[in-house]
């Protein structure tokens, strides 16, 4: 019809449908909450089985796949061993889901209505979901790539880091990342 736009699968209306609606705080909090609490007790599930994948992968002569794995640790470090890593586990997935749902909404949100027409945003709906997505996720990994950096320094050396905990190994990252020296090759890198 007249003022439609054409897409591959055929025209769209003339008025858009309203798809998004503006959250307020109480919503972004909510999918915060339930997205942190989701992640934070998913990914605690699997950690015995992180512990045994990171073992593999750091020192795989030492162990034969991941039963075998598995029952090396517990024979040699004992059954706490298979939750080495634990505490940035539960920090970095709860910082995850309270980051990556609220600003996943937020974006793909402030992209259908300040950045594109309502028609633009409908006929694209799927690119600005890739785009809010992609977005939200580097805003969550933000805060989870250093606490990962610690649970996978935890597992593969627990002699060293078990006992600092999971602050104390951030200290120790952070301490290390300040005797770096910066020649300012990673920003002539970026172009700038």
């Amino acid at each position: 019809g007249k003022g439609s736009t054409i897409t591959p699968f055929g025209p769209l209306a003339s008025v858009p449908l309203s798809r998004d609606k503006a959250a307020n705080l109480q919503t972004y909090f909510l999918y915060g909450l339930s997205g942190g609490t989701g992640c934070a007790l998913t990914h605690t599930v699997v950690v015995p089985l992180d512990v045994v994948k990171t073992r593999l992968q750091t020192n795989p002569d030492q162990y034969d796949g991941i039963i075998g794995g598995a029952t090396t640790i517990v024979k040699e470090e004992g059954l706490s061993a298979l939750m080495l890593g634990l505490q940035a586990t539960i920090a970095g997935y709860f910082w995850y889901g309270i980051s990556v749902y609220p600003s996943y909404s937020f974006f793909k949100y402030a992209i259908s209505t300040w950045l594109l027409s309502p028609d633009v945003a409908v006929a694209n709906a799927s690119f600005v979901a890739l785009v809010a997505g992609a977005m939200s996720a580097v805003l969550a990994s933000l805060g989870l790539t250093p606490l990962e950096a610690a649970r996978i320094r935890t597992v593969a050396e627990p002699e060293i880091y078990r006992a600092k905990g999971l602050t104390g190994t951030l200290a120790t990252i952070s301490a290390e990342d300040d005797q770096l020296e910066d020649d300012g090759s990673f920003l002539k890198s970026l172009g700038l």
